[in-house]
């Protein structure tokens, strides 16, 4: 028989018992007992919801910078078609690059992020 460490006895308890925190049968005799008990499933359950918050705010930035970059890129794509649609008017060209190039690399805001 294979002996588990103290480790993989509570992590088993923790994912395999409906009562997370309080154990129905056993009676804590005192404090100590009950803090070693409940103490490892919160520091396992914060870790977890740490990780959920890490990575909602990691897919907020991504989804920013995706929307960022695709309207850049449809400025790039508009202002190929307005300067060839301009023709030999440079002073309609020149407003069409200054928009274009403030529409590029102005700083802009999504409703992803706030």
């Amino acid at each position: 028989m294979v002996e588990r460490g103290y480790l993989a006895d509570n992590c088993n308890d923790c994912l395999g018992n409906r009562d997370f925190f309080i154990h129905p049968n056993e009676e804590y005799k005192s404090w100590l007992q009950f803090s070693q008990y409940t103490v490892p499933k919160l520091i396992i359950l914060s870790v977890f919801f740490s990780a959920l918050i890490w990575a909602a705010k990691n897919y907020q930035a991504h989804r920013h910078n995706y929307v960022i970059n695709r309207h850049r890129q449809d400025s790039l794509s508009t202002f190929e078609g307005f300067v060839s649609a301009a023709g030999d008017d440079t002073e309609t060209k020149n407003a069409v690059l200054l928009q274009a190039t403030q529409s590029i690399f102005a700083s802009q805001s999504t409703m992803a992020r706030p």
